[in-house]
């Protein structure tokens, strides 16, 4: 019985161990990333799917940013995430503009999926969980997203600059347009806001019908009010 019991924990070590080394990005997820100059670790957060996403959604991580970067000034930050069923890619803009169109899905996903590996093993598993990455490592946020330190295959090389800046002197909040893009074309998906506290909030962007409604009752409320300033 001794040895019956000792074999099954070793075997169930053996197993954990295998699991653990077959570890990847979990598909579809959004990667939420954090650099700033002079720093000595990037900090990324898997979010979880898009889908899985709600209004007004937010996530505290004053705390944790304080622990890797000096402050929040003059912090980079943005978001990236893959889906392969439809060859979805996923990014932010700082919202002057879209993203530029793609051809290759596989080319892109590249650098996504390899943010963070450790070795050929990704610690971005699903929602929640986070590391903390030495600027240095090649699969760093800056390193995968910000020229000119990005490697030759990097995220920013093969197609954006996915990061919005804070200010030099952050206060209020900074606001990061997310889009969802096929080689068809990219469309808003949300919008992420990062405050002076730390607090990232996730907004989804209206639907057209409710966009539609929003501005007639716009339209009626100007001009009810307008009417009743020429009865007066």
């Amino acid at each position: 019985m001794k040895h019956l019991l000792k074999n099954l924990l070793i075997g169930t070590a053996t197993v954990a161990v295998a699991a653990s080394a077959q570890a990847q990005y979990h598909n579809g997820d959004l990667l939420l990333g954090f650099t700033q100059a002079g720093a000595a670790n990037d900090y990324i957060l898997d979010l979880g799917s898009l889908a899985s996403l709600s209004d007004g959604q937010t996530w505290n991580l004053g705390t944790t940013l304080n622990g890797n970067v000096a402050n929040l000034n003059n912090l980079s930050w943005g978001v990236l995430g893959a889906l392969s069923a439809g060859g979805n890619i996923f990014s932010t803009t700082d919202g002057t503009a879209t993203p530029n169109p793609f051809t290759s899905y596989n080319t892109i996903k590249t650098p996504i999926i390899s943010l963070g590996n450790i070795g050929a093993n990704s610690p971005f598993t699903g929602a929640g969980i986070s590391a903390s990455i030495i600027q240095s490592a090649q699969n760093s946020w800056v390193n995968q997203t910000i020229p000119p330190g990005a490697l030759a295959t990097s995220f920013v090389n093969v197609l954006d600059n996915p990061n919005v800046r804070t200010g030099t002197s952050f206060t209020g909040s900074e606001v990061a347009y997310l889009f969802d893009e096929t080689t068809a074309g990219a469309t808003a998906a949300g919008t992420f806001s990062l405050n002076s506290a730390g607090n990232v909030t996730f907004n989804v962007v209206p639907e057209p019908a409710a966009s539609s409604l929003l501005a007639v009752a716009v339209l009626l409320a100007v001009s009810r009010k307008q009417l009743r300033r020429k009865q007066a």
